[in-house]
């Protein structure tokens, strides 16, 4: 068995490839393990440097500790390996890590935090959370709290409105470059303002691979989102408006923009304002917008369903090409949905499906859904 020692801990190692090694367990252990513990990421063994890629089963099996720190390092979380810690209180650990069945299984009576440190407040945590929160369990009765250890961090414009500047992390600082990276969503209120702007540099150089900028900003500063060369897919409002070199990514590879202008002559109009502010160094921009039909008066939005060339989901409606989508109060009288139409090019399809909220809070009075839905 070889063994390293850190922070007055000694543990047990197996070499699993090359340098990098599993954490089989510690000196001390089980009730005797107490106190914090912060699981290092790496460490010297003779004349070699090993990376702590996996912590195994049953490795803290009963430890007494009371916090724990998992550097972003470890890939794997083995079966029990953190059973019956019941003294454990705080958990920290980066978001892709995967766990095996009861890595936390606690049996604490009592809470537990658990701390993601690299994902952000919203769509990041929520996401981490979907796949991850039952391999984190106490006792009956008690709570676990999950937060997301990256935040945004904005300025105030006014009274009621704010400037997203970036992210910071639990101690303050921005966090940018290669340690910012997945899928952002944009809030588009946060702390009871609402975000219009996106400042300058705000996310430049960072490793994102997807961000959604949501309807209720208005600008996105210079070079808010320079050199994201990872960046492979931009949601925009169509209102908003873009400072110089916003989104010149600098990418290799293609990217996609969505935008919520309806195509015809709102999505022309939208391209000949800005498709500019959009650059790589080389591959194809693609811009997507809301493919739309009219009949009857109403203008209908639809997306195609996956596997199928013909079949369609309607998303929604407006009065007209230009306006938004008409929901509410100002959708009223009798509403016929259609059971086919033409697309652009001519192509008939078929409705199968409304999807979600299509006609939420409208004010029909009548509806009649044909049989293909």
């Amino acid at each position: 068995m070889s063994t390293f020692t850190d922070g007055g801990i000694t543990y047990n190692y197996t070499v699993v490839s090359g340098t990098n090694v599993r954490i089989d367990g510690s000196s001390p252990t089980g009730a005797a393990l107490t106190g914090d513990l912060t699981i290092p990421g790496s460490f010297v063994d003779g004349s070699t440097t090993y990376t702590v890629t996996e912590i195994g089963p049953n490795a803290f099996y009963s430890a007494a500790i009371t916090t724990v720190t998992i550097p972003a390092t470890v890939q794997t979380i083995g079966t029990h390996a953190f059973f019956q810690t019941m003294s454990l209180t705080s958990v920290s650990v980066y978001k892709n890590t995967t766990y095996d069945t009861g890595a936390f299984g606690t049996d604490r009576a009592g809470n537990l935090d658990v701390t993601v440190i690299d994902a952000i407040d919203g769509n990041q945590i929520d996401a981490w959370k979907a796949l991850h929160d039952t391999f984190f369990t106490v006792a009956t009765g008690y709570t676990i709290s999950f937060a997301a250890g990256l935040t945004y961090e904005y300025t105030v414009t006014d009274s009621t409105n704010a400037t997203i500047i970036g992210i910071k992390d639990l101690d303050g600082d921005l966090v940018t470059g290669a340690a910012l990276t997945g899928v952002i969503v944009i809030p588009g209120t946060i702390d009871s303002y609402t975000v219009t702007a996106i400042g300058n540099n705000a996310f430049e150089t960072s490793a994102i691979t997807s961000v959604t900028i949501p309807a209720s900003v208005q600008t996105i500063g210079n070079y808010a989102f320079a050199l994201t060369s990872s960046l492979a897919t931009v949601s925009v409002h169509k209102s908003t408006t873009y400072g110089t070199n916003a989104f010149a990514t600098g990418r290799s590879g293609d990217l996609e923009v969505v935008t919520d202008a309806f195509i015809g002559i709102q999505f022309d109009a939208w391209k000949a304002l800005y498709v500019a502010n959009f650059t790589v160094t080389s591959g194809v921009i693609s811009f997507v917008g809301i493919p739309v039909f009219t009949i009857g008066g109403i203008t209908y939005t639809y997306e195609v369903i996956d596997g199928s060339s013909t079949n369609a989901r309607i998303t929604g409606s407006s009065l007209n090409t230009g306006s938004s989508l008409i929901t509410g109060a100002a959708l009223t009288g009798d509403l016929v949905i259609p059971g086919a139409f033409n697309d652009g090019d001519d192509v008939e399809h078929t409705v199968t499906e409304i999807g979600d909220h299509a006609f939420q809070a409208s004010a029909i009075t009548a509806v009649t859904i044909p049989a293909s839905v």
